[in-house]
């Protein structure tokens, strides 16, 4: 059995609800852990005011379109923030888990979005490979260059993350590890560890996991944290289930700081997982956290 065909088994009961949009024309986007000691219990703290805040919507309205790209024959959902003024906008690329597609991940992705990222979806939904993931960036990096695009010239993309959840979660590693994809950083969702090689990455990462996860049990994540030889934290939401995970509004939080924190360089978003006392470490909704090898310059 094929590492591919292994996670689309493992996760086959990850998969959500299929919701199907109408096609929007728009010629604008050419439609058509770490040692024992780093896993201990953190400290008791009540601090959260990181997380709550991006827990909340940004100051962004959101747009949102079905697209086509001639180049890879994939179709995508591509959220975006409409303000005109907003300049060197970074892209998120986004995985889906087995059998899901965007609508299922919509509230979190429009939430990412209105933080001042374009975020691009393959609607694939088998997306453990990478290959759609990258396909996202270079579909985004077209669309930069498009004289027909209200996103011509205002996208950064020197600034990429891969985020997925599930089997796209195993597709952020793998799209990390391609030669020449421009991955920053990754965020896996509820990966399955098991079938990941960590060989080649090159950005860092923050691995997110829910405590009741049974498909893809939370040591998993912190084998992967384990297993990186770069930055990267770990989190594992008490009480959280696999499909739970990407949808309930506390991934939100933590996914959106870190984005800020690696492509934005944001100061206060950097103290989510910085400094003498990390937030992510002291909040009590969290097991198992972990950072290593982060500071407030790595961006």
């Amino acid at each position: 059995m094929t590492a591919e065909s292994a996670i689309r088994r493992t996760c086959a009961a990850a998969a959500g609800v299929l919701l199907g949009l109408a096609a929007l024309q728009s010629p604008a986007l050419a439609a058509t852990p770490a040692p024992a000691a780093a896993l201990a219990a953190a400290p008791a703290a009540s601090s959260t005011a990181i997380e709550t805040r991006y827990q909340a919507p940004g100051p962004n309205q959101v747009a949102a379109l079905d697209a086509y790209d001639p180049a890879s024959s994939g179709r995508f959902r591509v959220y975006y923030p409409t303000n005109a003024v907003l300049k060197s906008i970074p892209i998120v690329t986004w995985g889906n888990g087995t059998g899901a597609t965007p609508p299922v991940y919509e509230p979190l992705l429009k939430n990412i979005a209105s933080y001042g990222y374009a975020v691009v979806a393959s609607y694939s939904t088998n997306t453990g490979t990478g290959k759609e993931i990258v396909a996202g960036i270079k579909y985004m990096t077209a669309v930069n260059n498009d004289p027909r695009s209200a996103l011509r010239g205002r996208l950064d993309t020197s600034k990429v993350a891969a985020v997925g959840h599930s089997q796209g979660a195993l597709g952020t590693v793998n799209a990390d590890r391609t030669s020449g994809s421009g991955i920053k950083t990754i965020v896996p969702i509820g990966l399955q560890q098991a079938y990941v090689t960590f060989t080649g990455m090159t950005g860092s990462a923050f691995y997110y996991g829910g405590g009741n996860d049974t498909i893809c049990p939370p040591q998993g994540q912190i084998n992967a944290y384990n297993a990186t030889n770069l930055p990267a934290a770990l989190a594992i939401k008490k009480g959280a289930v696999h499909n739970t995970e990407p949808i309930i509004s506390s991934v939100g939080g933590y996914l959106i700081a870190w984005l800020d924190f690696q492509l934005k360089g944001d100061a206060e978003a950097a103290k989510a997982f910085t400094g003498d006392s990390p937030e992510i470490l002291h909040n009590p909704n969290y097991q198992s956290q972990a950072v290593k090898g982060l500071s407030t310059s790595q961006s």
